[in-house]
């Protein structure tokens, strides 16, 4: 998982695009803190999270602490205290799709 993220991050830190309507990001917001996020646009134009996953890096390894989706019924909030496995498959899935926008 670390290769794959170090890739996304060297393609991705702090970019933001658009590919059919839906808006794919990596925003450094610490030193150790990352969101990686994927949007879609809802009925009155609003930007929707579907989802939005804050990464830290611990050891030097990226860990997933949390999970938004606001896109889904219900929404989900998700923690690694109570959700890791959750976590770390979404995380892995999120990564091999921001992979495939660039090749």
């Amino acid at each position: 998982m670390k290769a794959l993220w170090q890739e996304v991050l060297a393609t991705w830190k702090n970019q933001t695009q658009t590919v059919q309507g839906t808006i794919y990001r990596l925003q450094q917001l610490s030193d150790t803190e990352f969101e990686l996020s994927k949007s879609v646009l809802g009925p009155c134009g609003e930007k929707n999270y579907h989802p939005r996953m804050i990464i830290v890096i611990k050891d030097q390894q990226p860990v997933a602490e949390s999970l938004l989706d606001l896109e889904v019924t219900p929404i989900l909030r998700y923690d690694r205290i109570n959700h890791a496995e959750y976590l770390d498959h979404t995380f892995e899935q999120l990564l091999l799709e921001f992979q495939q926008l660039n090749k």
